[in-house]
């Protein structure tokens, strides 16, 4: 059973969920009326089931859920950034915002999962672009002021994303890099860890396993980025699925700690298919957090150790 929202949390403060689009809207919801929130995810089932003969129910296949990500990164001394900014391999432009953009719709992001975005104001929508020349895709979150998101964690800021995988592999695989970025300084490279499974494109048995990772700069170091992340998977089992775990920045990882919740329920409401920011995927989001997800060794957490762990170093590599 997945962990409940808690809403005191940060990332419980989605009470500023409004189904508004382009940009921010001004004119935040009561907490009563978000879907999003008021949904458990106790209710959900792997998928949904249809009748194929009388007394006979099959599964429908049905194809790769969203993936759902949620990470922190720390901000360095100095000036207030304006960006941050993630790279990935490839054009990913469709796995991320679907058939339209820009407004990158289906990043349906409020201020617990995008710090840019005024905390009593929403949906903000990062802008994703495909650069051709170096064949990557970039989201921008931006804006003026940066504003804490994560209560008792004053250094550290969320930023959520979804990602719909057309191929076997993981979006979250294909992260490059990510950097801080500035009006007038240079920009400021962020840890980033690329995660890959593999699997088949549709399935009846898809479940989720939500997967944890956390790294520092030194050597027993504090961390400096953590990543909440949803991986679809077809169990086999009580078997884990395979990750590879990879760095390709330019700064050695040290990994702080690492966990998985395996056999989670995936979203049952036939919506999500078609839009990963739905109600469903977004009480998800709002339980990728420290108080909604304790990390590894932490009170409350339900991680329990990776079959498939990363090195507990990670040094540069090339995709």
């Amino acid at each position: 059973m997945r962990t409940p929202v808690r809403l005191g949390s940060a990332l419980g403060a989605a009470a500023f969920l409004t189904l508004t689009l382009g940009g921010c809207s001004g004119a935040p919801s009561a907490l009563g009326t978000q879907p999003g929130l008021q949904q458990s995810m106790a209710k959900t089932s792997p998928d949904t089931l249809s009748k194929t003969s009388p007394g006979v129910v099959a599964k429908k296949k049905r194809t790769k859920p969203t993936e759902i990500f949620n990470q922190f990164n720390s901000v360095p001394q100095g000036p207030q950034p304006t960006n941050f900014e993630v790279v990935l391999q490839g054009n990913q432009v469709s796995e991320l915002c679907g058939a339209t953009n820009p407004p990158c719709l289906n990043q349906a992001l409020y201020g617990p999962y995008n710090p840019f975005c005024p905390p009593s104001q929403g949906p903000c929508y990062p802008t994703v672009t495909y650069n051709p020349s170096t064949n990557t895709t970039t989201v921008t979150y931006s804006g003026s002021t940066l504003y804490q998101n994560i209560p008792g964690h004053s250094n550290y800021y969320h930023f959520g994303l979804f990602a719909t995988p057309t191929s076997n592999g993981s979006v979250k695989g294909l992260v490059l890099s990510s950097y801080w970025s500035y009006p007038s300084s240079p920009n400021a490279a962020q840890p980033i860890v690329s995660i890959n499974s593999s699997g088949p494109k549709t399935s009846a048995s898809w479940q989720y396993a939500m997967v944890y990772v956390a790294v520092a700069l030194t050597k027993g170091g504090q961390p400096v980025y953590g990543t909440w992340n949803e991986v679809a998977y077809v169990p086999k089992g009580s078997e884990q699925p395979k990750l590879t775990f990879k760095n390709y920045g330019t700064q050695t990882l040290y990994v702080v700690s690492s966990g998985i919740i395996p056999a989670q329920s995936v979203p049952s409401d036939p919506e999500c298919l078609s839009n990963p920011s739905c109600p469903e995927n977004m009480t998800i989001l709002a339980s990728e957090n420290f108080a909604g997800s304790p990390p590894p060794g932490e009170d409350g957490s339900q991680f329990i150790p990776l079959s498939y762990p990363p090195e507990d170093v990670l040094k540069p590599s090339k995709p």
